[in-house]
């Protein structure tokens, strides 16, 4: 019995024109044309190319493809260096850090880009509404890129590489304050007036006693209830840390006069424990009521900046939808203050 001979070595081509390719034409390279048969025949040939794409992730070879979103990143680079930097830039110390420093970081690390560009696109989709839809998409990719590459280099941070990381950290930071659901009675943006601007001392009154802190006292009341758990750390002192914070913060908003003291408000998000956190996500009533009551006193510090645009107002709506019934009544001192912009410590606990 003969043996079976082995297969010639075959050698598949993607490239030639459409014509050879369609009658299985064998392409010659060293022909002008690069197509054997039509070099002698002289027919006109159609060449086609098909290049292999990059290597990674999927998305990211999909939008290598993709001309159009190629043009969109463009875009949004664009109107982050015309348009959001000089949001951002609204004080003179941090103008060249926005508007200098952070781009020319960003495209010595991709991550970094992808977050500038999602607050770019975010911004791009508050002030144009018929296209709010399309770039708030956008930005919600451009954020999964960024926090997806910043996991895989974050066991490499040092001292000396941390610096783009904490602009990240900063775009996260203003990506969250402006995805707070919109009121279900507001659906497009609004500007509200603010209680007072930053720059006006009488915000809130220079004394450390008050309504605010009357009402701080119901609140430890109510936080007290709270079963209590043999680890330091539990529920019950997650709740009671988080009433304490509103206190300091109001306290030292009312004795610093300078315009920088509006800082000192977003100090509470930082100061909040994981078990907290998880509080607020699983919709816990005294989470949500400390929530709102932290809304109520950042009210007086809502500007016209879009990062904070009616930041209290859509957070008291969110509580609202979120609190059980037979809890609503403890949110109706802080709604009250945010919707007529009553100063809190004018009002009765």
């Amino acid at each position: 019995m003969r043996p079976t001979p082995k297969r010639l070595g075959h050698k598949k081509s993607r490239n030639g024109c459409v014509q050879c390719k369609a009658r299985h034409v064998k392409l010659d390279v060293g022909t002008q044309s690069g197509c054997r048969e039509a070099y002698f025949t002289k027919k006109p040939v159609t060449i086609t190319c098909h290049p292999s794409p990059p290597r990674g992730d999927p998305a990211e070879d999909q939008s290598w493809r993709s001309p159009t979103a190629w043009l969109q990143s463009l875009q949004l680079l664009y109107h982050y260096d015309t348009v959001v930097s000089d949001v951002l830039s609204h004080e003179r110390s941090t103008s060249q850090v926005w508007k200098g420093l952070i781009p020319k970081m960003a495209f010595s690390h991709e991550f970094l880009m992808h977050g500038l560009l999602a607050v770019s696109a975010l911004h791009y989709a508050q002030h144009h509404p018929g296209q709010r839809k399309e770039y708030i998409l956008v930005s919600s990719h451009y954020q999964n890129l960024a926090l997806n590459m910043f996991a895989v280099k974050l066991q490499d941070i040092n001292e000396e590489k941390i610096e783009p990381y904490i602009y990240l950290a900063t775009f996260i930071f203003i990506l969250s304050l402006c995805s707070i659901p919109e009121r279900q009675d507001s659906p497009s943006p609004v500007t509200p007036t603010p209680l007072v601007e930053q720059d006006q001392p009488q915000a809130l009154p220079a004394k450390q006693t008050g309504a605010f802190h009357d009402r701080m006292d119901q609140l430890y009341a109510l936080a007290r209830g709270l079963s209590p758990t043999l680890d330091a750390i539990n529920e019950k002192s997650s709740c009671l840390l988080a009433i304490e914070s509103p206190r300091t913060i109001h306290s030292s908003c009312c004795t610093d006069r300078s315009p920088s003291r509006a800082r000192r408000i977003w100090l509470w998000p930082i100061s909040l424990t994981h078990i907290f956190l998880e509080l607020l996500s699983s919709s816990h009533y005294v989470a949500l009521i400390i929530l709102a009551h932290y809304a109520a006193l950042a009210k007086p510090f809502e500007n016209k900046h879009w990062m904070n645009q009616d930041w209290s107002a859509s957070v008291i709506a969110s509580v609202e939808r979120a609190l059980e019934d037979k809890w609503q009544e403890w949110i109706a001192w802080p709604k009250r203050s945010i919707e007529q912009e009553i100063n809190l410590d004018e009002m009765s606990p």
